[in-house]
């Protein structure tokens, strides 16, 4: 994300690019999950978040371009895509992981895919911009230079959708850190005003019930009510962090 350089953190991430994950679950239509990918209930709910901050973002806009840093495989700017909502919106995307980057083209089938050095974006491109579950991958003594690099290729006063694990969750070896709403303030602050920040994806009984009954070593089984009901209630937005296992901001530039 930030130059070619990867570290042993970067390479358990790069491993899991030998198949692009990120597509196995569907968030349009009958959201289907997949039973080697726990998490996909938690990127649904985070897709529909976005996809309505969007649609408020770019409502009556002739021509927006939005820019999703770090797009792994592009398997987020693919769901939203397949929403049919954003004909106005041009989608571009930017990681250093040439495998993750190579999927990204072939199943967008788009020239907007870019595997380089953040650094390398033009100054003032873009009208918006996405991290989604990104900034805990980026070595901590260089989330200065990069955050710096995004705000430089946002317009001024551009908006920048952040997703991040909280301190709720244990942190994986694939993750440098998780945050809390101070921690995660702290580090934009020098380029950026807050406009909104929530904890989500709280785990409720009835959701541990659902994934304790329909996911075990011996089945899995996908049902639409119940799966839709895990989005639902993953996508609720809490004011405070306790519980819930991801924070959502919006951020725009100074």
């Amino acid at each position: 994300m930030i130059n070619k350089r990867k570290t042993q953190i970067d390479k358990k991430q790069a491993k899991q690019y030998s198949f692009p994950y990120h597509y196995l679950p569907n968030a349009n239509g009958f959201p289907n999950f997949c039973k080697d990918w726990g998490f996909s209930a938690s990127y649904i709910a985070a897709i529909q978040l976005f996809q309505k901050w969007l649609e408020v973002e770019s409502k009556g806009v002739a021509s927006h371009q939005h820019i999703d840093y770090g797009c792994g495989d592009g398997g987020f700017i693919y769901h939203i895509k397949s929403l049919k909502k954003f004909d106005s919106v041009e989608f571009f995307g930017i990681d250093f992981d040439e495998k993750a980057i190579k999927w990204a083209s072939l199943f967008s089938e788009s020239d907007n895919f870019s595997n380089d050095d953040i650094g390398s974006l033009s100054s003032s491109k873009f009208d918006s911009g996405s991290l989604f579950e990104v900034y805990e991958h980026i070595p901590p003594n260089e989330c200065k230079r990069f955050i710096s690099c995004v705000a430089k290729s946002l317009r001024s006063g551009a908006p920048l959708f952040v997703t991040v694990p909280s301190t709720q969750k244990p942190l994986p070896a694939k993750h440098y850190r998780h945050f809390d709403f101070e921690s995660l303030v702290g580090e934009f602050g020098e380029h950026f005003v807050v406009d909104e920040i929530y904890a989500f994806e709280r785990k409720s009984f009835i959701s541990k019930v659902i994934n304790r009954l329909l996911k075990t070593k011996w089945w899995y089984l996908e049902i639409k009510f119940t799966n839709q009901y895990l989005i639902n209630s993953y996508s609720a937005k809490h004011s405070n962090i306790k519980g819930c296992g991801r924070i959502g901001m919006v951020v725009r530039k100074k």
